[in-house]
C-alpha cells in the first residue's frame, strides 16, 4: 500500500533512478524497493534523498519532521549533506554510485541523468555568494567524479564530465571534459 500512496512524481523519479523495480507489478514494487534499498547503498541514498525532497517543502508539520529525520539519516549513514530551498531542483535519473561525503548547496539545480560520486561539493564560491543565491546550474547527463568541487554561479553544460579532485570555477562547454586545479578543458 505504501507504493500506491506515494505521489506520482515521486514514483516516476524512483523508477527512473532504480530501474530494476519497473519489472514488478505495482503491489510488489514496494517490497522489492525495500529489498533493493537494503542490498544497495547507492539505491538507499537516492531513495532517502528523494523522500526528503518530496516532504521538505510540504505544509504539514509531520511531513517536515519526516523529511528532517531522513536528512539526519543521510548525514549519519552516508555523510550526504544538503540544504534545500524553493530554488533547488534535481532532475530524474540522479545517481550516487558511492554515496559518501557529498555536500550540496541550497539553490543548486541539477539536470536529468547526472552521476555524482563520493566527496563532491556543489555550492557557492564565497560565503557572501551564498546569501545572494549564486550557485551552480548543472545540465543533463553530467558526471562529477570523486572529490571534485563545482563552485560559484556557473553553468555546467549538458554532457560535461568533471574529473576527480578538479575545482571547477567557470562555465563549461557542451560534451566536454574538465580536470585540474583550477579545472581546464582537456577534451
Amino acid at each position: 500500500m505504501m507504493w500506491l500512496k506515494m505521489s506520482k512524481e515521486f514514483r516516476e523519479y524512483i523508477e527512473a533512478e532504480i530501474p530494476r523495480i519497473k519489472k514488478y507489478p505495482p503491489l510488489l514494487r514496494a517490497v522489492m524497493l525495500l529489498k533493493i534499498r537494503r542490498e544497495s547503498p547507492a539505491a538507499d541514498a537516492v531513495y532517502m534523498f528523494r523522500y526528503c525532497l518530496m516532504f521538505i517543502h510540504g505544509s504539514c508539520l509531520i511531513k517536515k519532521l519526516v523529511a528532517r529525520r531522513f536528512m539526519r539519516l543521510l548525514v549519519h549513514r552516508y555523510g550526504i549533506f544538503f540544504d534545500f530551498r524553493q530554488g533547488s531542483h534535481f532532475g530524474k535519473g540522479l545517481k550516487f554510485p558511492h554515496p559518501s561525503s557529498i555536500i550540496i548547496g541550497s539553490d543548486v539545480k541539477v539536470g536529468d541523468n547526472c552521476v555524482i560520486y563520493q566527496n563532491v561539493t556543489i555550492g557557492a564560491a564565497r560565503a557572501g555568494d551564498a546569501a545572494k543565491g549564486k550557485y551552480p546550474v548543472i545540465g543533463n547527463n553530467c558526471t562529477l567524479f570523486a572529490g571534485c568541487k563545482v563552485l560559484g554561479s556557473i553553468d555546467v553544460a549538458d554532457g560535461t564530465t568533471v574529473g576527480a579532485n578538479a575545482v571547477l570555477l567557470k562555465s563549461t562547454e557542451k560534451g566536454s571534459t574538465y580536470a585540474g586545479v583550477p579545472a581546464e578543458r582537456i577534451k
